[in-house]
């Protein structure tokens, strides 16, 4: 089932409904179309070809791993928020998160992954108000486990600064 978004004017809109579905046009007006706006409803079948689709690119990133590090993959959605029903819509990573945690982690495949980041973003806002935040998602059963100032810096308790300086010329 898919969901089009359909308002009476302009002051009608109702920018939650319009920014869950990904910010794509809609329509405004009596009959008087200009654009559309489709976010699918996710079931069974859904999360799992998701889970099928993570697993692909994170078993493709394996190969650029070095197993003596940490290693993490970081993954964004296309939405922020997703409809689980007709009426109803949830944060993207509520739905998908826990996946991770029940059909990733418990595999000894993924042991070599210390964790993934859960990269969220507003793309319905303008640049002064895009909002840019990250979720941590450890490995409880990683081989190489995150160490402590990473994780802490990860879980937003401390804060990691890194430099940089331009190589010098030799004189």
């Amino acid at each position: 089932m898919a969901s089009s978004l359909n308002f009476a004017d302009h002051d009608s809109i109702d920018w939650a409904a319009v920014s869950a579905n990904g910010g794509l046009p809609f329509t405004t007006g009596g009959g008087h179309s200009f654009g559309y706006s489709v976010n699918p409803c996710i079931g069974d079948d859904d999360r799992s070809a998701a889970l099928e689709s993570l697993r692909k690119s994170i078993d493709r990133k394996k190969r650029q791993c070095d197993r003596t590090l940490p290693h993490f993959v970081a993954i964004t959605s296309t939405f922020p928020e997703i409809a689980i029903s007709g009426t109803e819509f949830a944060d993207t990573w509520d739905v998908f998160g826990p996946l991770i945690e029940e059909r990733l982690w418990p595999n000894r495949k993924y042991n070599w992954l210390s964790g993934i980041l859960q990269l969220r973003t507003s793309r319905v806002a303008g640049p002064p108000g895009l909002s840019h935040w990250m979720d941590y998602n450890p490995n409880p059963n990683a081989a190489v486990p995150t160490p402590e100032t990473i994780e802490r810096a990860f879980t937003g308790e401390a804060e990691f600064h890194a430099m940089w300086q331009r190589p010098r010329r030799p004189q």
